[in-house]
C-alpha cells in the first residue's frame, strides 16, 4: 500500500538567490527523496531526515518543517511517496 506523505515547509532563502529557482531545487530534492527506488516497504519517515535533506539544497539557509509533525511509522506492506507539497518561500534578511 502506498502512503502519500504531505510536506509543508517554510524555506528560508539566502539573499541574492532566486526563490523560484530554490523552490525548484527543493521540489526536485523532495521528489528524489521519496522516489520508489530510495524507499523501502515499512521504512519510517522522520521529520529530522527531511530537514537534513532540505537544509543542504543550494540556496537554502534553513527550513522550518510544518508537516509532517512527527515520525511516520509504516507497516511492513506500506511504502511512502510524496504527497501534497506546500513550500512557503521566505527570504533571509
Amino acid at each position: 500500500m502506498v502512503v502519500r506523505v504531505p510536506v509543508m515547509a517554510e524555506v528560508y532563502v539566502y539573499p541574492g538567490e532566486r526563490p523560484d529557482m530554490v523552490r525548484q531545487r527543493v521540489e526536485e530534492t523532495l521528489a528524489a527523496y521519496f522516489a520508489f527506488d530510495r524507499q523501502a516497504f515499512g521504512q519510517a519517515i522522520y521529520p529530522s531526515d527531511l530537514i537534513a535533506v532540505l537544509d543542504v539544497v543550494p540556496g537554502v539557509s534553513h527550513v522550518t518543517l510544518l508537516q509532517p509533525t512527527g515520525d511516520l511509522r509504516l507497516g511492513p506492506q506500506e511504502i511512502a511517496t510524496l504527497g501534497e507539497t506546500t513550500l512557503l518561500m521566505r527570504e533571509v534578511r
